[in-house]
């Protein structure tokens, strides 16, 4: 994406500032009807504002100060993501995967299957468990078992091990259809950590790597030295204090429980791991979507969904639970599906696009009119040039799409992003650009979308180091150095194979400003603080424009600035809450900016 500047007189910046701000804090404020009018009629000043605060300090105290005890609220996480799971498996129900699904019944999840060839039937018990430190590994609580004091016949007191583990606690359900050969049952535990396993040196079994890749639950072999076989193989007891086997108890041994034994670690906060349902979701209902634009699930629709079926829990022995067959899948999929064609439709718009826009402008105008109300006139000036620029594109047939598709990919063609990125990423990297393009306006005279670049997100910048373009590349958070080296050179490798006209306005021998967005994994081994210079060098082209001189040379040198975004995002933040004069402030910013621009020149 490549960004112009250059000095414009626009007519919007002689609206009134003032009254644009009184409209924005009556929409954000929060302030009920009678406080509004008396801010909007100037009674009293702003001391009807004062209720308001007490009640955020409140909210704001609460948040910030820490809890006695989390027991409640890490329960709440488990649950949460428990339901996750379930939807992942309610996306299998509805491609007719499983028949059925059973919630918080005999096991967390219970999933059933017939299978008609074999004239059998398949039920797979899933437990779920949940860490909110997913990077974090575990390693004995699989097979970890816990005394219990037991009294005696003689009257004494003794501990015993009994059989509440993690595995136990899974493989106990097998006692349901101990006498039903012709159901064939499976045993799945999903976690989003990891486990580390201690193995001694000889033994042959190296790692649980056959748990981790036992998709077909299929009775793997499980050797003698398997570390969960041992320890489950230990003498135990149940919680009554009565000697216990599987043997006896279930009809299958600890070897043929473990061989239909799956461990799926999804090492995943909670965030990702919705992202990856979103997405899931998105790919199912964009199959059956008859728009260009494809799928849109947000996080209201998963919140819908799980209010969905807790509104469909049935009681039984003053329990609820829940099951969810292929029909009722089906129905959700439905309801979904019409919220999403209602989204996909109004995204599509014009007004979807600018809404889009709008979204992002007022967000970063409320954060400046709550953290430094002393800049906000400043802002609001620069803000409504800068959005003109957006409005322009958009005007002109852009979308958002195409927008965010060059600033991710470095093409404008429109990549099926209402699959692959749900709403709330599309608003974050909305937002993204907002603040980029409005922070260049405040170092710079003034910020525009290149018409000549297609593909690559450039802008056109005017200021004291004279005029230039900036491309502009997303890179995902706690990205290493050589990550953006590779995707640069992905996108400068496809452009230059296929005799771009882009690359026809990069200089060769002048180094092209590469603005990188993204949060730096500050473990990496580059320090990238500072702007770095890279060389990218491919063969020499035939381009029909240029054509090919027997003189020139074999290869073309594009040289790239890669300047760290995050870098002028985190020290501006400091630098406005440090200035009360928004003067200061834009100094202190353009020496940054200068700084970084030196490297490498």
């Amino acid at each position: 994406m490549k960004l112009e500047t250059s000095i414009d007189n626009n007519p919007e910046k002689n609206i009134e500032i003032k009254q644009e701000l009184i409209q924005r804090k009556l929409q954000k404020s929060g302030l009920n009807a009678n406080q509004k009018h008396i801010l909007k009629n100037k009674i009293a000043g702003d001391k009807c504002e004062e209720p308001y605060e007490k009640v955020k300090e409140v909210y704001e105290t609460l948040l910030s100060t820490p809890p006695k005890e989390d027991g409640g609220r890490n329960a709440l996480f488990g649950f949460y993501y428990q339901f996750l799971v379930a939807i992942d498996y309610i996306i299998e129900l509805a491609e007719g995967k499983w028949s059925f699904m059973a919630f918080e019944i005999h096991d967390d999840i219970v999933l059933c299957k017939e299978d008609e060839d074999q004239d059998q039937s398949c039920v797979r018990f899933v437990q779920v468990k949940t860490s909110q430190n997913p990077v974090q590994l575990y390693t004995s609580e699989l097979c970890a078992r816990t005394n219990k004091e037991f009294v005696f016949e003689n009257g004494k007191k003794g501990l015993l091990k009994i059989n509440d583990s993690w595995l136990d606690k899974l493989f106990l359900n097998a006692k349901i259809f101990e006498n039903s050969p012709k159901i064939v049952q499976q045993f799945q535990l999903i976690t989003n950590f990891a486990f580390h396993v201690h193995m001694p040196k000889k033994s042959e079994t190296k790692n649980i790597n056959h748990y981790r890749e036992n998709k077909l639950f299929s009775d793997i072999e499980i050797k003698d030295d398997d570390p969960f076989l041992k320890h489950l193989s230990l003498p135990v007891f149940n919680n009554e204090g009565k000697e216990f086997d599987y043997e006896s108890h279930v009809n299958m041994s600890v070897k043929e429980l473990l061989g239909r034994t799956q461990i799926l670690e999804q090492r995943d906060h909670l965030s990702s791991y919705r992202d990856v349902i979103r997405t899931r979701l998105g790919d199912l209902l964009s199959k059956k979507l008859k728009t260009e634009a494809g799928a849109t699930i947000v996080d209201d629709d998963i919140n819908w969904l799980i209010g969905e079926m807790i509104a469909n829990c049935s009681e039984r022995d003053d329990k609820l639970v829940l099951f969810i067959d292929q029909e009722r899948a089906m129905s959700l999929e439905k309801k979904l599906l019409k919220k999403a064609i209602t989204y996909s439709e109004e995204f599509s718009e014009v007004a979807g696009n600018k809404k889009y826009i709008d979204n992002a402008f007022d967000k970063i105008l409320h954060e400046v009119l709550n953290s430094k109300p002393e800049h906000s006139e400043n802002f609001e000036q620069i803000a409504l040039s800068v959005k003109q620029k957006f409005y322009n594109y958009i005007e002109e047939g852009g979308t958002v799409l195409q927008l965010i598709s060059r600033f991710y990919e470095g093409r404008e063609e429109s990549i099926d992003f209402h699959v692959k990125m749900h709403k709330s990423l599309k608003e974050e990297s909305v937002y993204a650009l907002t603040v980029i393009l409005l922070l260049l306006s405040v170092i710079n005279e003034e910020v525009y979308f290149s018409s000549k670049h297609k593909d690559i997100l450039a802008k056109k910048v005017v200021d004291s180091l004279g005029g230039h373009y900036l491309t502009l590349l997303k890179i995902k958070d706690d990205y290493y150095y050589e990550d953006v080296v590779k995707k640069l050179n992905g996108i400068i490798t496809r452009l230059h194979g296929s005799s771009h006209a882009d690359l026809l306005l990069m200089g060769v021998n002048t180094a092209n400003k590469v603005i990188i967005h993204g949060l730096h994994y500050r473990f990496d081994d580059v320090n990238f603080t500072n702007s770095h210079m890279e060389t990218i060098s491919l063969e020499k082209p035939i381009i029909p424009e240029i054509g090919r001189s027997e003189e020139s040379m074999n290869e073309v040198n594009y040289k790239f600035l890669l300047i760290p975004w995050y870098v002028v995002d985190s020290k501006s933040s400091k630098l406005r809450q440090d200035n009360d004069d928004f003067l200061i402030f834009k100094d202190r910013l353009i020496e940054l900016w200068k700084e970084l621009n030196k490297e490498g020149e």
